[in-house]
């Protein structure tokens, strides 16, 4: 049935200037950087998330029950590995999401059924098995999650009352707020505060970037907490909220994916918002651009790399990023950050 629009009696417009003024995009000169083709062999409807872990890539298929996840070593380019069978049984997932854990681990966590498992990458490529499993309490809900330390976790609840949760062991406090403020109680927070969620282990930092505001938020571990650090609101942006949704009163270029470096904060992003939109679904197009941000937020330099970027990956251990890109099937490439 569709509904009729609905305004608000109390029409919330407002107009958010840069909380931390970096150097503007306009006064860095773009640079372009030949990405280095890894492999040209990514056999898949849509990747799913991509991680950099010790020699190894991680890449995640979405649409592959059978093997959902794939490891290809970042020297040869060759796929040394698969595993992951989505289903109900004891070594299966309903809705699995994959993170990161440290140089030789990552770890795949059920979504629906607070179960995760810890894998060997090692074991895995010596064709033993590589699963540690556990059952991991308060995971529920989250849409996005960061293991910052052995057996204590941090993840984005949009849902809840609070932007983020540390679960330690049987423990939970929740802190963070939600990028704006003023919503009413009706808006779909699931669906507009969703985002990525990253964090530096060596400069204890967390990054969060929201899918729907053109943000980048910061967060500095003190102690056992996380305490906000710096918001960088790369755009002015106008909007109301009308019939429980956000709408925008002016289009604007959105954050795509992003990846942590040793000395960057790497964001995906299109230069400007009316050459990337598709004039066939009014979509914004991927990007060809990297926007690179120090770690207070300051725009240091924007790579374009002249192919589509679809999904990123780095560590803090040096400035490299690897990246599936569609040139024009979907390829795995290495960028070397100047």
């Amino acid at each position: 049935m569709k509904m009729k629009k609905i305004f608000i009696p109390f029409l919330f417009l407002l107009l958010f200037s840069c909380t931390h003024k970096g150097s503007k995009s306009k006064d860095i000169e773009t640079i372009e950087v030949k990405p280095i083709t890894i492999t040209d062999s990514v056999m898949t409807n849509f990747p799913g998330s991509l991680l950099l872990t010790g020699n190894y890539l991680v890449w995640e298929d979405p649409f592959n029950s059978s093997a959902f996840i794939k490891v290809v070593d970042i020297h040869t380019g060759k796929q040394v590995a698969q595993t992951g069978e989505v289903g109900q049984g004891p070594k299966e997932f309903v809705t699995p999401s994959v993170d990161l854990v440290n140089t030789d681990k990552i770890g795949v966590t059920d979504l629906n059924r607070n179960k995760r498992a810890v894998l060997d990458i090692d074991k895995l490529i010596r064709r033993q098995n590589p699963f540690t499993y556990y059952r991991k309490g308060g995971l529920k809900g989250a849409t996005r999650y960061i293991e910052f330390e052995p057996n204590k976790f941090i993840g984005l609840y949009p849902k809840e009352q609070m932007l983020y949760k540390v679960i330690d062991k049987n423990k939970a406090y929740a802190f963070g707020k939600f990028p704006i403020d003023g919503y009413p109680d009706a808006i779909d927070r699931a669906n507009f505060f969703q985002g990525s969620l990253a964090y530096n282990r060596k400069n204890e930092k967390l990054i969060y970037c929201p899918f729907d505001f053109p943000y980048i938020i910061t967060y500095k571990k003190n102690g056992s907490v996380f305490k906000q650090d710096k918001i960088l609101k790369i755009f002015d942006v106008k909007y109301e909220y009308v019939n429980g949704k956000i709408k925008f009163k002016n289009r604007i270029v959105l954050i795509g994916e992003l990846a942590l470096t040793k000395d960057y904060i790497v964001v995906a992003r299109p230069k400007e918002f009316k050459k990337d939109i598709d004039i066939n679904t009014g979509m914004q197009k991927r990007p060809h651009t990297l926007y690179l941000y120090d770690y207070e937020l300051n725009l240091v330099k924007i790579i374009d790399i002249k192919v589509p970027i679809i999904r990123l990956a780095g560590n803090e251990k040096s400035n490299i990023v690897y990246a599936i890109v569609t040139n024009p099937e979907y390829s795995i490439v290495k960028i070397e950050l100047p």
